[in-house]
């Protein structure tokens, strides 16, 4: 009796693994090198849900906690900017998260605001109803939810180094108001999370039809209440109602052509104007601007 116990018990962890490696082909064991994972079928609900595979009926609770990272790709980040925004979307990773990366620039090229990755983390069982779930079905649910959280997370690196590699300085145009309007409409505020972070890389400045913030190859000192008026009668004033806000790469220029330093220097009044500007738009969005990283954040995003 013993030994079919043991027998069973083997067979069970062994077709657990077996199904956790073809649910989340291409993330690797703790041993093994890093690779890149298989891009997941539907990019906009990236990870299947281990419940199905243990045969156990999933909670109906909502996750604790969304991230969401928007990326403008008219802005070129530097390597350590990014591995600040690749470590922010990796750790707030967890169980329990619903996710959403997207990049934007302006309507034209073949660009425009487009969700790159989306899903959902599993919810954990709570501790009576783990006491109700038997053990083999456990194991598989355990095996299972690491290796979707280490899925999920290499799935990130790769889709958001493939966000950097199409960013450019040569568009022509960067619909920030617009293509912010549009993600959290269709992708943040329909989140059913308990709390919302966004994290958006931009450098921030509008060049569009609607308003420039750009003047002589630099940013132009703004004046916060006019330029707020024009967004807000333009309808482009999203609902962020509680969302956590934090910026990152506000005022970068492509100083590359820069033909003296006037055409690259952002002074202190300027770049406050600038965070005055989107202070008063997060403010009208009902959401609040945790940090405005100018360029760089100097506060973990949570």
């Amino acid at each position: 009796m013993t030994r079919i116990m043991r027998h069973t018990g083997t067979r069970a962890a062994l077709a657990a693994g077996i199904g956790c490696a073809v649910l989340f082909a291409g993330a690797a064991d703790a041993q093994t090198p890093a690779t890149a994972p298989r891009p997941p079928a539907n990019r906009l609900d990236a990870l299947p849900s281990c419940y199905a595979l243990a045969k156990i009926k999933q909670p109906a609770r909502v996750a604790d906690r969304a991230i969401f990272v928007l990326l403008d790709q008219t802005t070129l980040f530097d390597a350590s900017l990014r591995q600040t925004i690749q470590s922010a979307a990796r750790t707030n990773l967890k169980p329990a998260t619903e996710f959403a990366f997207g990049t934007f620039s302006a309507f034209l090229d073949n660009r425009y605001t487009d969700v790159l990755l989306g899903g959902r983390t599993d919810v954990p069982l709570l501790p009576a109803e783990r006491d109700d779930t038997g053990k083999s079905a456990l194991r598989v649910l355990d095996q299972c939810v690491g290796r979707q959280l280490d899925y999920a997370k290499r799935l990130t690196d790769a889709e958001l180094s493939k966000a950097f590699g199409g960013m450019s300085a040569t568009i022509a145009r960067s619909d920030v108001f617009a293509s912010l309007h549009d993600f959290s409409t269709h992708v943040v505020a329909p989140a059913k999370a308990r709390s919302k972070t966004l994290l958006i890389a931009s450098d921030m400045l509008e060049n569009s039809s609607l308003a420039s913030f750009y003047s002589n190859r630099s940013v132009r000192k703004l004046d916060s209440a006019v330029e707020l008026e024009r967004v807000k009668s333009a309808g482009l004033i999203p609902d962020l109602k509680g969302v956590r806000v934090y910026v990152i790469g506000a005022g970068l220029l492509n100083t590359a052509g820069a033909k003296n330093v006037a055409e690259s220097y952002r002074d202190p009044q300027t770049m406050l104007a600038l965070q005055n500007f989107w202070s008063g738009y997060f403010k009208a969005a009902s959401a609040e601007l945790v940090e405005f990283g100018k360029p760089q954040l100097l506060r973990p995003v949570e």
